[in-house]
């Protein structure tokens, strides 16, 4: 199989995990009819151009595609770095690394700097990771302020992150469309 088919269905089964999850989140008292629900979606080595909603013309990521046309996205993010650990603890917390203390690979994020799910849960929203990435560990401590933290011990595919995501969704009853808000993040690693 093509890196670029592989990197697709990583892409379109961690959206679609996402969808299913976010669309229908549990129960949070603090929320109102109008608090939004919010979908942190980081797919690690992803390509922008090698998307259909930015123009690629062939159909590599028909999911998350439908998911992007009605949703508030940011197409011109820019990293803070080009490493996973740093550039996500960057985008859980808005600091530079040089604030985070996350510089490295394998370093944790401090303990007085406050990520964004940790305001989130605080303020009622239901916060769940589902982690493919094997270095992304709760001992990095981007795991704080989520609910549910369950990442991989190695690597796992794009159905397997999936599967693990419905369990989550089935597991805390998101069945119920209610005023709750909801984050949920899935950094991934295309195999």
């Amino acid at each position: 199989m093509s890196r670029l088919l592989r990197a697709t269905r990583t892409t379109a089964a961690s959206a679609m995990a996402l969808a299913l999850g976010v669309a229908a989140c549990g129960d949070a008292p603090s929320r109102t009819a109008s608090s939004p629900h919010i979908l942190f979606l980081s797919v690690d080595t992803l390509r922008p151009d090698y998307l259909g909603i930015h123009g690629y013309d062939r159909d590599t990521s028909p999911y998350l595609d439908s998911l992007l046309a009605d949703a508030f996205h940011f197409p011109k993010a820019v990293s803070t770095v080009p490493r996973t650990t740093q550039a996500l603890a960057s985008l859980l917390t808005g600091a530079y690394p040089h604030r985070t203390g996350v510089r490295r690979l394998l370093d944790n994020l401090r303990d007085d700097v406050t990520p964004i799910t940790e305001v989130l849960k605080a303020d009622g929203y239901g916060t769940h990771a589902i982690v493919s990435n094997q270095v992304l560990v709760p001992e990095r401590m981007l795991s704080r302020g989520f609910d549910t933290y369950l990442n991989a011990e190695d690597s796992r595919e794009a159905e397997a992150t999936t599967d693990v995501a419905l369990r989550v969704v089935a597991d805390n009853d998101f069945s119920h469309h209610n005023s709750s808000g909801c984050t949920t993040s899935i950094p991934t690693s295309p195999t």
